[in-house]
């Protein structure tokens, strides 16, 4: 646009002119264009400005307008006396500061030119809403002429969905006003949008959302003509963000106003401006989300905080709750599940998740994750290890989860996930966890006189009953029409759903339940329920009985059948507590007392295939049981697995796998405790990690030693049927037993038992010394295969370098033996390579490495008796050892390349000269060169401390910087007992 002024000579006073005012709508144009042609526009050459609308302006109202100060009466400086004129400009000043101004500057022109400026973006922001149909009230001067404002009349709904609901009604009823004015700051201008509302349906915590009048500001960059569009577009993008989050807002305020929703409780509202929603919740309201409307993704966003140090581990899920947000549009079932996950999230979020070096023997530098959380939906996690095991977590109301085995499929447990590995002894470790009387407790009483459906794969206690078919027959799979078999005894007043009594006499009868094989159980005078105690229910339900008892669930694995709940049915020893079979007597050894109370060869002798309604029959094909045998897994000692029925042997999974497909269910205490890190329950040295991080862990290194003794030649595995044990020969000398601890299954634990050939060759000490070695050393935290694996490498050795090889373990468990020796340094044995070894293996590959006639091994040595300053760590070295077999010669493997060590030269040099007086022993020279070392290796920048001469007869070097003063020195921990097995 262009200012045109045009300049006319006054008829009566030639020497005065008038102006007038027009304004030019141009467009660049050049010689080369059509002049006609509007569509075409060239920047370069600009020769001339086409005219397209020419305006002329009145140049009275253009020099009078809104902001032109009004002249008083008794002002001198009007022209006519008694008269109230508008004057173009301000008040003059007087002569002495009045600002000089050129003879060619024209007032009015300076008038027309601010108003133009100022009001021509109105003016092309009105066109823009005129064509979005978008009605306003025109340009208009603000109150007691403060400024222009353009007022809107009515905005149009986001989607035509929308402008229907009882919400967008509401909404307009609620606003006020919506205006556009022009922000100024300097040289810059921005639109300012304001909407003003009344009030909101919900009532905040914010100290300045109080009042009624509730206004929501919008700013937008002002830019060209050409532009004015997007700024109308970012207008209805704000304008859709609070139509959005009003329609969600408004119907969580229906729900609060209803009462048994119990909402108000779960959750407060710390802010709601119309554009944004903040929610605190959580046990002390101190965890955050934050609600609003993304308009470039058209989707509600949420973003989650915490306050006063609290914890929030909804981000884990913040994808899947903002797509069941966009979906279903219920801003209350968000607060139900964030209030029903918070507990399980914080509990998973404690979990670690950083990746770890050395998981993989073969590639000890592939960093590879912890645990992965992978969330499937609000409500259901996959909790991945290391890669390998899988744990599926559903997040359930009242308090509870259930947690299963996410290896295999949810819809056929016969099937295995490729990606994962069956988590073996998931069942029995996560048993332990289960506080029955809490479960049912917390589980809705409906639940009885409203089973699930036949086809839920989620209902927990009736893992045995097909696809958890709850209380009802199983009759109800062969009969469509009927739901429910009828009763085999009168209820009389009972629940009709709760099953039949198991008597005898109903049970004998060969044409009543068809679908039930033969058992053991029918050959015993099975009780009335009458006889059962009190606290028993008889019916099997689909959760926990109130007792804690269900007859052969996977809630309950300590029970055997439901035989061995009545009083005269059981084949084994009555016991008044009824201790059934313990998931943990197939750990022990046969002379072991602390298991099942039942003898061994009782283990796999319970009646669990009966006729009791409800418990699981002989394996058979079935649609609705596909390749599923309940008796498969090998704590509940069913044999079962080796039954076949008509000839037919049904696919059965491994003993080892199937009871972990059936969902677990915990409370969120019992989750706490599995995900908090702890120390270990027996004490054993190391970080305090999760119960479930230890369980997982101590799978992962039994699985890969499985492996390794496959691949290895001088081991060799022994078949057995003790599921979760290995059995293995080294070189036809020890024989090997390693296992989960029985307890609490956090831990794995070595039994050693020489060969009847070699049972002299062995002590028992030295026995429980290897033993204690593995179980607090080469199992322990971290879990890396790399360490068991070379462990498994010293015991391939000969049979005197293995015994020196013990003494310098026997050294390392007992600190108190380094002290009474009188030795400056302490052993450690390197079972991998550290980063500060010297480097001739590769970090993180195995501490012990044989080739043919030599053996190299690395321990690490630490510097006691010396008085340091306090921020400065003793001296330690890691000292890569070599013994060659056939010369007895004991030295440090030397590596050209890498650099001298002064701590290394010594160290060798001393190495050296105790070979050369010590060249005729007979006796192995790895344990006689270590002690020699430990005894007088003094480091050159050692501070020199004068102490008596140590007794005990040990001959040392008649030094006086390398004599040990007596006596033990404090701080290091007393003699560790052994025979952590318990009884050998």
């Amino acid at each position: 646009m262009s200012q045109i002024v045009e300049l006319k000579e006054k008829d009566s006073a030639p020497c005065e002119v008038d102006c007038a005012f027009y304004m030019a709508v141009v467009k660049p144009s050049s010689i080369e264009d059509n002049p006609d042609d509007d569509s075409i526009e060239t920047e370069i050459p600009k020769v001339y400005l086409k005219v397209q609308t020419l305006i002329e302006f009145d140049t009275f109202v253009a020099t009078h307008g809104p902001f032109t100060s009004i002249d008083s009466g008794a002002d001198s400086d009007h022209t006519e006396l008694g008269s109230l004129k508008r004057k173009g400009g301000i008040k003059p000043e007087p002569p002495a500061r009045r600002s000089k101004q050129p003879a060619y500057f024209i007032a009015e022109l300076a008038h027309v030119v601010a108003m133009c400026d100022e009001r021509l973006p109105y003016v092309s922001l009105a066109n823009e809403l005129t064509k979005r149909s978008i009605f306003h009230q025109g340009l208009q001067v603000e109150a007691n002429a403060t400024g222009l404002v353009l007022k809107l009349i009515q905005l149009p709904p986001p989607t035509a969905e929308i402008g229907t609901s009882p919400a967008w009604h509401a909404l307009l009823k609620r606003l006020l006003s919506a205006s556009i004015r022009v922000l100024s700051k300097g040289m810059l201008k921005s639109w300012m949008t304001e909407f003003v509302f009344y009030s909101t349906p919900l009532t905040s915590l914010h100290p300045k959302e109080q009042g009624s009048r509730r206004p929501v500001y919008f700013i937008y960059d002002m830019t060209t003509v050409d532009a004015i569009s997007r700024t109308v577009d970012s207008l209805l993008s704000d304008w859709g963000q609070i139509v959005h989050l009003y329609t969600i807002v408004h119907d969580l305020s229906e729900y609060l106003k209803n009462d048994k929703y119990n909402l108000s409780n779960m959750f407060s509202i710390k802010s709601y401006n119309y554009s944004k929603l903040v929610l605190c919740y959580g046990p002390d309201k101190g965890a955050m989300v934050s609600i609003n409307w993304n308009s470039s993704e058209k989707a509600f966003k949420l973003a989650f905080g915490a306050t006063n140090n609290a914890l929030n581990a909804h981000s884990l899920i913040k994808e899947q709750l903002e797509c069941h947000l966009n979906e279903q549009r219920n801003l209350a079932r968000i607060i139900q599940l964030l209030y029903e996950t918070y507990e399980p999230l914080i509990s998973i979020s404690k979990l670690p998740s950083l990746p770890q070096l050395g998981i993989q023997n073969t590639r000890p530098q592939v960093p590879v994750q912890t645990f992965t959380i992978m969330a499937q939906s609000c409500t259901l996690i996959r909790l991945a290890y290391q890669g390998m095991y899988c744990l599926e977590l559903r997040i359930r109301d009242a308090g509870l989860v259930s947690l299963r085995d996410g290896a295999y499929s949810r819809f056929d447990r016969s099937n295995v996930v490729d990606v994962f590995s069956p988590t073996q002894g998931l069942k029995a470790f996560l048993s332990k966890y289960v506080d029955e009387t809490a479960v049912f407790r917390r589980r809705s009483q409906s639940e009885d006189d409203n089973p699930p459906s036949p086809v839920s794969m989620e209902v927990e206690g009736g893992g045995f009953l097909g696809h958890h078919r709850g209380p009802q027959s199983p009759a109800g799979t062969r009969e469509p029409g009927l739901r429910f078999h009828p009763p085999l005894t009168p209820p009389s007043g009972s629940n009709p759903h709760t099953p039949a009594s198991p008597h005898t006499s109903s049970m004998n009868q060969p044409n009543t339940h068809t679908s039930f094989g033969s058992s053991p159980a029918t050959s015993f005078n099975l009780s009335s329920p009458t006889s059962l105690p009190a606290n028993i229910n008889p019916s099997p339900m689909p959760h926990p009985s109130p007792g804690g008892l269900v007859a052969n669930s996977p809630m309950n694995p300590q029970m055997p059948s439901p035989g061995g709940l009545l009083s005269n049915s059981s084949p084994g020893p009555v016991s008044t507590s009824l201790p059934g079979h313990s998931p943990v007597s197939s750990f022990m050894a046969a002379g072991h007392t602390d298991g099942s109370p039942f003898p061994s060869s009782q283990s796999l002798a319970s009646p669990a295939a009966s006729n009791w309604p409800g418990s699981p029959s002989m394996p058979r094909p079935s649609p609705a049981r596909p390749g599923q045998s309940p008796g498969g897994h090998p704590i509940m000692h069913s044999p079962q697995s080796d039954l076949k029925t008509g000839g037919h042997l049904s696919r059965v999974l491994p003993q080892r796998s199937w009871a972990g497909a059936v969902p677990t269910l915990l409370t969120h205490e019992a989750l706490e405790t599995l995900c908090c890190a702890t120390m270990h329950p027996q004490g054993l040295p190391g970080p305090e990690l999760a119960p479930l991080e230890r369980f997982l862990g101590c799978v992962y290194m039994r699985r890969q030693l499985q492996r390794f003794i496959h691949n290895e030649a001088y081991l060799t595995a022994i078949p057995n049927t003790e599921p979760g044990v290995i059995h293995f020969k080294v070189t036809e000398i020890l024989q090997c037993r390693i296992g989960l601890n029985p307890q609490h299954l956090q831990s794995l634990h070595l039994k050693i038992t020489p060969l009847p050939d070699h049972k002299d060759v062995w002590t028992a000490e030295e026995l429980q010394i290897l033993e204690k070695f593995f179980d607090t050393r080469a199992a322990t935290p971290p879990y890396k295969p790399t360490s068991m694996f070379t462990f498994c490498t010293m015991l391939n050795v000969p049979v005197n370098v293995l015994k020196d090889f013990i003494q310098i373990m026997k050294l390392e468990l007992m600190p108190g033996l380094v002290q009474q020796q009188g030795m400056k340094w302490s052993v450690q044995w390197m079972l991998r390579i550290p980063p500060s070894a010297t480097p001739i293996v590769p970090t993180g590959m195995a501490g012990v490495l044989v080739y043919r006639s030599k053996i190299l091994f690395f321990l690490q040595i630490t510097r006691i008796g010396v008085q340091y300053p306090p921020n400065m760590e003793p001296p330690s070295l890691v000292l890569p050892f070599i013994y060659d077999v056939n010369t007895n010669l004991t030295q440090l493997a030397e590596k050209r390349e890498a650099g001298t060590v002064p701590g290394m030269t010594a160290a060798s040099q001393l190495l050296k000269h105790f070979a050369q007086f010590q060249s005729n022993i007979s006796e192995c020279s790895i344990f006689p060169a270590l002690r020699e070392l430990l005894l007088n290796l003094v480091l050159p920048s050692e501070p020199q401390q004068p102490s008596p001469a140590p007794g005990g007869g040990v001959q040392q070097i008649q030094s006086p910087a390398m004599q040990m003063p007596q006596g033990a020195q404090p701080g290091y921990p007393v003699n560790m007992p052994m025979g952590m097995m318990g009884p050998q």
